[in-house]
């Protein structure tokens, strides 16, 4: 009986852990996950002494690595469809110019994360694939419309995340790295912001 009874619990922890993993395909979520788990195995009492420069590094300083990390991909991935989608010569050229400066941001943030053993998603969030999806589905006119204020409002969001890092984050290596991204930002924004006067 009592084997029954622990075959029982076996298995029915087994089809809760499968069913679990069967939900968690979103790389950023399971970037975050990866990263939490190894700050606190640095953090608990009888933990090895932390990896290289992640002493300071908190979840927070991870989280905005990770969102960073998604961002920069929507915009890439996003400008690639604003070169075949876009109508309007401004659009096809915003898109070129994200598609160029985040894929070089990505690659410093990349190494950057390496540096700090924190993972990065590989591919784009749930929420962001979502939003590139949308995207294509336009074409023309309405999607130029569509593409401009989504990179104003999109730029806005970014800014303010980074602004908030480069001032209250505690790694002093993130903290720089959100503060000279930011002058290349608000250039984002000021030119999203003429694309937008342009196809309105």
């Amino acid at each position: 009986m009592k084997s029954f009874i622990l075959l029982s619990m076996s298995a029915a922890l087994l089809i809760t852990a499968s069913c679990n993993n069967s939900g968690s395909t979103d790389s950023v979520k399971e970037a975050k996950s990866e990263n939490n788990a190894m700050i606190d195995s640095q953090n608990a009492p009888q933990a090895m002494p932390p990896a290289p420069m992640t002493d300071s590094l908190t979840k927070s300083d991870a989280n905005f690595v990770v969102n960073a990390a998604d961002a920069g991909m929507l915009e890439v991935e996003l400008g690639n469809v604003a070169q075949t989608n876009g109508m309007n010569q401004a659009v096809k050229d915003f898109g070129s110019m994200m598609v160029t400066d985040h894929t070089a941001v990505g690659e410093k943030l990349k190494k950057l994360a390496a540096a700090k053993n924190l993972a990065v998603p590989e591919t784009l969030s749930d929420k962001s694939q979502d939003k590139k999806n949308k995207m294509q589905e336009k074409k023309g006119k309405d999607f130029d419309k569509a593409y401009a204020k989504a990179m104003v409002d999109g730029h806005k969001d970014v800014i303010s995340s980074f602004e908030e890092e480069a001032k209250s984050g505690t790694d002093a290596d993130i903290k720089a790295f959100a503060a000279d991204q930011l002058p290349t930002l608000h250039h984002h924004l000021d030119e999203a912001q003429k694309m937008l006067n342009k196809v309105k």
